[in-house]
């Protein structure tokens, strides 16, 4: 294992979703790497996904651009929860970025599905990991968005942010540069 202490696999999420509350809204998108304790992407999964009836807030429908044609025609979220089951291979450590969100709305559809949650364990918040680094380092910088430390570290940033595989992609590429050494 390398230096930086990092767990052998980490499943890397980002979701794209109607709204704010799980409990009313829907995920819309889910993005996944496999990756390893060099963050090394093993295998990625993306997917649009039909929510079902839940309420849309137009703010989110606005913060990501996904047409809602293109999610009423997408395939049916307990299909892509499935896939993701199957894609958690070897047990991995779930890592997204500011875990609260993502993770919550992902028990709850997992929960609607009828499905099991497969990574009922701690979660790994790379948010606060990188930003505990910068804070070690001594540099100040607001606790913010992705697009705010990849400017921190002079990174390529994506074609377009909140979509959410380009997001996972984008975490990684963050916590390589804050993480490793």
């Amino acid at each position: 294992m390398p230096d930086s202490a990092l767990p052998e696999r980490m499943l890397v999420v980002d979701i794209e979703t109607t709204g704010s509350d799980p409990k009313k809204h829907g995920i819309v998108q889910i993005g996944a790497a496999l990756v390893n304790e060099s963050l090394e992407v093993i295998k990625t999964l993306n997917s649009r996904c039909n929510p079902g009836p839940v309420d849309i807030d137009p703010l989110a429908m606005a913060v990501h651009g996904i047409p809602r044609n293109e999610i009423s025609s997408a395939v049916p979220i307990e299909n892509v929860l499935f896939l993701l089951t199957n894609f958690c291979e070897s047990d991995p450590l779930l890592c997204t970025w500011g875990p609260y969100f993502d993770r919550n709305f992902l028990t709850v559809a997992f929960e609607r599905s009828g499905l099991l949650w497969p990574l009922d364990h701690q979660v790994f918040d790379a948010k606060s990991a990188v930003h505990g680094v910068l804070f070690a380092r001594g540099e100040k910088m607001e606790y913010g968005g992705l697009s705010n430390y990849v400017r921190a570290f002079n990174l390529k940033p994506p074609k377009k942010f909140h979509d959410a595989l380009s997001d996972v992609l984008t975490t990684i590429e963050v916590m390589k540069a804050a993480l490793l050494p």
